[in-house]
């Protein structure tokens, strides 16, 4: 839901499942959780929200739930960070780093 300081409205279509963590990093929402659909289509774990729709992740996202969202820069420019209890591909990690700038 949206706030825009006196009343509250939907997000899109919304997301089915649990929500743990938001966080804004290249200009769009991020949302990390346990669900399995955002915006009525399916997207598991890790989606983000343009304004207008919500969509997956580019090069997908984890096949477990998102439990903490965290941009941080190390020197080579801002980078979103996901802890999760699942894998990406075919290793364990328990964060992945997507770099759009």
């Amino acid at each position: 839901a949206r706030w825009d300081g006196s009343a509250w409205s939907a997000v899109g279509a919304g997301i089915t499942g649990g929500v743990n963590a938001l966080c804004v990093f290249a200009g769009e929402l991020w949302v990390g959780g346990t669900f399995t659909s955002a915006g009525g289509g399916p997207v598991a774990y890790l989606a983000r929200w343009n304004g207008t729709t919500w969509s997956a992740v580019p090069g997908g996202g984890p096949d477990g739930g998102v439990f903490a969202l965290c941009v941080h820069d190390d020197g080579r420019g801002p980078a979103l960070y996901a802890g999760t209890d699942g894998t990406f591909g075919d290793h364990r990690e328990w964060q992945r780093e997507w770099e759009f700038f």
